[in-house]
Formats: C-alpha cells, sequence, structure tokens
C-alpha cells in the first residue's frame, strides 16, 4: 500500500508541475531549435517556486492552529491520559 500511494503521489506531482508549466505559458524546444522563454515565464516560474510552498505553509499552519491545538493545557490533558 505505501508503494502504491508514494506512486500515485509521484504522479500527481509530475502532473500539477507539468500543468502549472503550461498554464505559465512554458513552451519546450522542438528537436535542435532552442525556444526563448518569454520573461513572463520567467516571473511565472519564480512565482510557483515561491508561492506555492508560501501558501502550503500557511495552509499547514492555520490547519494546526484550528484543528489541533496544542496549548499547554491540552498537552498537560494528553499527558495525564496516556499516564493512566
Amino acid at each position: 500500500m505505501y508503494s502504491f500511494i508514494r506512486k500515485v503521489g509521484q504522479a500527481l506531482a509530475g502532473l500539477i508541475a507539468g500543468s502549472s508549466l503550461t498554464w505559465i505559458g512554458y513552451q519546450e524546444s522542438v528537436g535542435a531549435q532552442p525556444v526563448v522563454q518569454n520573461p513572463d515565464v520567467q516571473e511565472g516560474i519564480y512565482s510557483l517556486a515561491t508561492l506555492v510552498p508560501g501558501i502550503a505553509y500557511l495552509l499547514a499552519g492555520l490547519t494546526l492552529l484550528f484543528l489541533y491545538p496544542l496549548g499547554k493545557k491540552q498537552v498537560e490533558k494528553n499527558q495525564e491520559i496516556l499516564n493512566q
């Protein structure tokens, strides 16, 4: 099961990366002909490389803050449960 989920995750990562590059207008070279990318493509790649992880970290932080809060009282309560 672990290997299957990992392969699905890798496939989705490739799909998302490829789709994102297509979405920002990246053009791949055909044969030996180099393609000069539009400056907007460079900005798009930079935005994808910085904005997407930033949003993911923000969502992870908000999830931990609201769905899984671990204040001092909660940690002490968990410790009491574990000690029993």
